[in-house]
């Protein structure tokens, strides 16, 4: 927390605060000496970048005799985007913790839509209006462990659903390689795209334990619910044992604690590299097709070596027509990449589903924070091509991208992905995923990444059927020509279109 010596820490980050919906006080140098100088019960926090004073906090409130302090935050401008403001609010919760209080109370304009979603997921929840701004208050012993009511014991293993901000989510990520799919954070962001609510299925017996983000969504028509994975290959994460039956029974156990919380069936996407071996014994198993990694712990040389032949060409005609690569650090060109994005999935006539909006793009840099790098692909002041790329645990993950069609002939996402293979190894990663089909196909887009390496992994999904008797209700009532057994096809049929 602040204290006398942190003055000039407080002026600069007051030099850079944007006051449009945060002013609680005067931003000034004699603001931040009156604060550094505080004696009281209130709280004043700043959080540091190495030496670069980058976010201030504060609780306020009990100096006046209230019980629930007010919360209040400030990112520096130019750092703002590498979740630096979801860091300090966690921070500042722990803090109200510790000294005694049950919940925090907060005001956000209406307008300020990126802050009203990071509290969104953080779990505070609307509690009317104050001078012209909503309130939100946050219940800090909500989500510290599991639902008692969705908690069920299986011979040895105990399986419960895990709240985004339970202890134990992060801690099994801190234990175990994982890829960003498995964030709670991201699980959040994807939740609120599916109208649903992130939570983690965690089974656990003695020392080992299997952790496997959730959406649980509303099904209509059923007092149940039906779970998803998150967007991408967040497939179940081991921890603890080598033992490869330990999956499928653990999995197994966690049915029943999903039985006992309503959930009627279970859409898992299996991670390519992590779940290498399913789960077999545990509903159905549905191979969709391979995806393409390129192996990060080869030489250079061999890299480019391995590529194939017409992929070398057009990067080496690439580079000769003026193309330029590059990671922009500060997401200066982030907008020109949504634009970029946006065309090139209208060319493809793509799903809905991948036509994702201002609020999705805003979120995904608040959830990753530093994890997340944009590359572009740039030509004088013109950006060629653009993708998204998420770093974790050794694993650089392609997102999403896409080209810009007046460059289409000069082929800038080969140069791209090239680019990003010699940067992701710089870095010391062990694999680069480029993902697969569309839907997993062996279509023309797998035959466009396979030409960057030879390595394929098997992409799969796990259906499960928990509650049976509703399940064939609902898809008899979607439509009675339905084979509720076709585990298959689309899943869970009852949504089928």
């Amino acid at each position: 927390m602040v204290g006398p010596g942190d003055a000039q820490a407080l002026a600069d980050v007051f030099s850079d605060i944007a006051e449009t919906f945060f002013r609680p006080h005067p931003f000034t140098e004699s603001e931040a000496l009156r604060i550094a100088d505080y004696v009281g019960k209130d709280a004043f926090a700043i959080l540091l970048d190495g030496e670069q004073p980058v976010a201030y906090g504060m609780l306020r409130g009990w100096d006046e005799g209230y019980t629930t302090p007010s919360l209040g935050i400030a990112v520096r401008s130019d750092s703002q985007g590498r979740g630096l403001g979801r860091l300090m609010m966690t921070h500042l919760h722990a803090e109200a913790r510790r000294r005694g209080a049950v919940q925090v109370r907060l005001r956000v304009h209406r307008d300020n839509t990126r802050a009203r979603r990071l509290c969104e997921f953080l779990g505070y929840e609307y509690a009317g209006e104050d001078r012209g701004e909503l309130v939100m208050l946050l219940d800090l012993q909500a989500g510290l462990e599991d639902d008692p009511g969705q908690s069920t014991t299986t011979g040895t293993k105990k399986a419960r659903l895990l709240a985004v901000g339970a202890p134990r989510w992060d801690s099994v990520l801190r234990e175990t390689p994982h890829d960003f799919y498995h964030l709670p954070a991201y699980a959040a962001l994807c939740a609120a795209q599916e109208r649903g609510e992130a939570r983690a299925l965690y089974v656990e017996d003695g020392g080992r334990s299997v952790l496997l983000p959730l959406i649980v969504r509303e099904i209509p028509g059923s007092a149940g619910h039906d779970a998803i994975s998150p967007y991408g290959y967040p497939g179940p994460l081991v921890c603890g044992t080598d033992d490869p039956e330990f999956l499928p029974e653990a999995l197994i156990a966690g049915m029943a604690a999903l039985r006992a919380a309503g959930i009627v069936s279970v859409f898992v996407r299996l991670h390519p590299l992590l779940n290498a071996s399913p789960p077999e014994g545990v509903g159905k198993v549905v191979l969709h097709g391979d995806t393409v990694s390129v192996d990060l712990t080869l030489a250079g040389t061999t890299l480019w070596a391995q590529m194939r032949y017409n992929h070398r060409r057009d990067i080496t005609k690439a580079v000769k027509s003026g193309l330029v690569a590059r990671m922009d650090r500060g997401f200066e060109r982030y907008g020109g990449f949504e634009r970029v994005y946006r065309a090139t999935m209208d060319r493809r006539s793509a799903d809905p589903f991948y036509l994702f909006g201002d609020e999705y793009f805003g979120g995904l840099r608040d959830a990753l924070g530093d994890r997340l790098h944009l590359c572009v692909v740039e030509k004088g002041d013109a950006i060629a091509a653009a993708g998204l790329f998420v770093e974790t645990d050794g694993i650089v993950q392609y997102h999403l991208g896409g080209t810009d069609e007046a460059f289409s002939r000069d082929e800038p996402s080969k140069l791209m992905f090239h680019f990003v293979c010699g940067w992701a190894k710089e870095r010391g990663n062990r694999h680069l995923h480029l993902g697969g089909g569309v839907g997993g196909a062996n279509d023309s887009l797998l035959h466009f990444k396979a030409g960057f390496s030879p390595q394929r992994h098997p992409f799969r999904t796990l259906r499960v059927v928990i509650d049976e008797g509703e399940y064939r209700r609902l898809v008899t009532a979607r439509n009675p020509s339905l084979n509720p057994e076709m585990l298959g096809d689309f899943f869970p049929r009852y949504r089928a279109g």
